[in-house]
């Protein structure tokens, strides 16, 4: 296995241990043609995870071709995880003209309305620091406490 595999499968176990058991389902119901009846049963993270080998030993995902689970992460709501296997460094988005691809903009999440709800509520003056982390996430930081990440 070359550097590349170990990097694409060492993401894939990074973001199945952020996978909830609905985000799992949703995407074994998603790849339902794709993977064998007794993958779509198992509703364990052990069974995503041989979801995850099906796809590439089918050749529907590889270290260098995974635009499929991409779209299938936005599909589910989980663009943190779209967003991961898009720094990957070899990801592969389709060249093809007849596709025209447009830049989404995630919806703010609970934790970001919740940061703005509680910030109106204690009067707390918030400096817009932003800060862009490994899943592509912008927030706003109090000033006392912004640090380098």
């Amino acid at each position: 296995m070359d550097q590349s595999e170990f990097s694409f499968r060492g993401k894939l176990l990074s973001i199945l241990d952020q996978l909830s058991y609905d985000d799992c389902r949703r995407l074994k119901f998603l790849f339902g043609p794709d993977i064998p009846r007794y993958l779509l049963d198992d509703p364990s993270i052990i069974g995503t995870l041989d979801v995850f080998q099906t796809l590439i030993d089918r050749a529907k995902i590889s270290q260098k071709d995974f635009t499929y689970l991409i779209k299938a992460f936005e599909v589910i709501k989980r663009f943190d995880a779209a967003d991961y296997l898009k720094e990957h460094p070899y990801s592969y988005l389709p060249t093809n003209t007849n596709t025209l691809i447009t830049p989404y903009h995630r919806p703010p999440s609970l934790v970001d309305e919740l940061i703005c709800v509680y910030a109106e509520d204690d009067k707390i003056p918030l400096q817009s620091a932003n800060r862009t982390m490994d899943y592509g996430i912008t927030f706003s930081v109090l000033p006392e406490y912004t640090k380098e990440l």
